[in-house]
């Protein structure tokens, strides 16, 4: 099960931050392995007084998130880890908004057994490609559409983790 932990700034042990984009930074480690190996995703507000982030959205099952994840073989080849962690099935979802202050933090666990790669027609988990030295990396698209209409200014750019390499 995903968990999610809002977080003041602590120790940044661990994680590869990305480039700042409107004052947020979006970094990657590894989290807590038990009960299961997990993934951690944090946005970070660096700058800015309050900045009101949408990550996707939220059901009775979970969260939805728009997380992007990519993976790096050791060779440079780069391809899509998909995140199976989300709830299925038809689900009425209301939007996931992270809303933090100047040094807050919002973290995201994601269990490792269902970040996937098909490669050759099989599945490979996270766990399996950090150990095989890929790399992975998480992104994060809100500009979305210009048209979109909403009652409260949200944070609007592109975020992308640094490499995490085991």
């Amino acid at each position: 099960m995903t968990t999610l932990v809002l977080m003041l700034a602590a120790a940044a042990s661990g994680l590869q931050w990305g480039p700042v984009a409107s004052g947020v930074r979006l970094g990657i480690g590894l989290g807590p392995t038990s009960p299961e190996a997990t993934l951690r995703v944090v946005f970070e507000n660096i700058s800015a007084p309050e900045v009101q982030i949408p990550l996707g959205g939220k059901t009775i099952k979970g969260p939805l998130y728009n997380l992007v994840f990519r993976i790096t073989s050791p060779q440079g080849k780069e391809d899509p880890l998909f995140d199976m962690s989300g709830p299925t099935g038809r689900l009425k979802a209301e939007p996931l908004i992270a809303v933090l202050t100047k040094g807050q933090r919002y973290e995201i666990l994601l269990p490792m057994s269902k970040l996937v790669a098909l490669q050759n027609g099989k599945n490979r988990p996270l766990t399996e490609l950090l150990a095989a030295h890929y790399s992975v990396r998480a992104m994060l698209d809100t500009t979305g559409n210009p048209r979109e209409v909403t009652s409260y200014a949200l944070w609007a750019g592109n975020l992308s983790s640094g490499e995490l390499r085991r």
